[in-house]
């Protein structure tokens, strides 16, 4: 008879299904990887109110499934009331009573190996019951994924935001930072979506312990498709591919509708800009108006769409860790233009892979350049590519796993 499978309590602040953007990929792909291993209960948050209904989806890899709805206005008070307590508005926001004692109670009923949390909204979760976690014999081992630097990335949106915005930013940037450092400190393991974004971490966190890369990988033979590009003679089509109610999303798409693709007309007047990406912002709608400018919204497959395009593009000028957008559409062998922060930790090189340019008007050079040349845009898709398939396949990214949680 074989021994049971440990116990997991996985705990993230997102329904992992559908894996339809960046955190809820990194989750699901995680908890497929380990519920091979773990028997799994998930702790949850819904912040739409019809995603409850994947609970059933995501029971069939986990035992147990609790998912707690998120009222936004509710939420954004707490985090409000928590900011002007001195806390940091992630603490405030996901936190959830009901949510606390369904944790509290799962540890007291049952001999979890392992706690993991995905994200530092969800250490509280963790912290608060740290207390009932010790007294277990043995304790179990606590993983923490911050996936990025949040408190960078907060840094990052006090640089672009108008005062008094500005302020609020950057002081949610250093309670965060803060309240990370505790976590590390009260966590056994600490995980970070690359190599760029430990070494930042350890740079700012003097002293942070046992903190390590866990990168994001890409599913290959879902992302495949006809690596070849659009025919010649036909419109060109440029992709960008995202969440459209995301500040880095919006900010990138409105610099390059506003300050690139103008460059780009000048040489290619019929070129079509498709914004493909749930909950397009008021601002992010009003721009198809313009001709040749598509705003999606939902899409339920978007590999058709990677593949209508002829070049796709990532101008985001602020990133964190990985960007799926980028990995996907390079598993779909399509030539992707990126800015150094939508590129910096994905292990792939510039010139080969994907073509970097962080200025306006080079970033539209290189966009021409693949638009006239389509060997060379045909070589790039294919090279990155075959990258993907050797150095993102997410059993290869995630096998770190297996030696973190024991």
């Amino acid at each position: 008879m074989t021994d049971p499978k440990p116990r997991l309590l996985y705990i993230c602040h997102r329904i992992p299904f559908p894996p339809d953007k960046g955190d809820k990929i990194r989750t699901f792909h995680q908890i497929t990887y380990l519920c091979r291993k773990w028997q799994i209960d998930l702790v949850t948050f819904a912040d739409d109110p019809g995603d409850v209904r994947f609970a059933a989806d995501l029971e069939k890899l986990c035992e147990k499934v609790f998912v707690f709805p998120v009222n936004a206005l509710k939420a954004k008070i707490k985090g409000i009331l928590g900011f002007v307590a001195g806390k940091s508005i992630t603490q405030g926001y996901f936190y959830d009573a009901a949510a606390r004692h369904r944790v509290l109670a799962l540890l007291n009923e049952k001999p979890y190996q392992a706690v993991f949390c995905f994200s530092s909204s969800m250490a509280p979760y963790v912290l608060y019951n740290l207390p009932a976690i010790r007294k277990k014999k043995p304790a179990p081992r606590l993983v923490m994924d911050f996936c990025d630097v949040d408190s960078d990335k907060w840094r990052q949106y006090a640089k672009t935001a108008r005062f008094p915005m500005s302020k609020i930013f950057l002081a949610e940037s250093r309670r965060l930072l803060a309240y990370e450092k505790k976590i590390n400190q009260s966590f056994d393991v600490s995980i970070f979506v690359s190599e760029n974004e430990a070494a930042l971490f350890k740079g700012q966190v003097p002293g942070a312990r046992h903190v390590t890369p866990v990168p994001n990988g890409v599913d290959a033979d879902y992302f495949c498709g006809d690596t070849q590009l659009p025919e010649p003679g036909s419109d060109p089509t440029l992709v960008f591919t995202g969440a459209m109610d995301y500040y880095a999303n919006i900010d990138g798409v409105i610099w390059f509708y506003k300050k690139i693709l103008p460059q780009i007309k000048k040489v290619f007047p019929q070129i079509r800009f498709l914004i493909v990406g749930s909950n397009p912002s008021p601002e992010i709608r009003a721009l198809s108006k313009t001709a040749g400018v598509v705003v999606t919204g939902y899409v339920a497959d978007i590999r058709e769409y990677y593949q209508k395009a002829t070049v796709c593009v990532v101008p985001l000028r602020i990133a964190r860790g990985i960007q799926n957008k980028v990995l996907e559409a390079m598993a779909m062998g399509r030539p992707v233009v990126a800015t150094s922060a939508a590129f910096c930790g994905i292990n792939a090189r510039a010139g080969t892979h994907v073509l970097v340019a962080d200025t306006e008007t080079e970033f539209a050079g290189a966009v021409v350049t693949l638009l006239k040349n389509r060997p060379y845009a045909l070589s790039l898709g294919r090279s990155a590519r075959e990258m993907i398939k050797t150095r993102y396949a997410w059993q290869t990214c995630l096998e770190k796993l297996d030696h973190l949680l024991s």
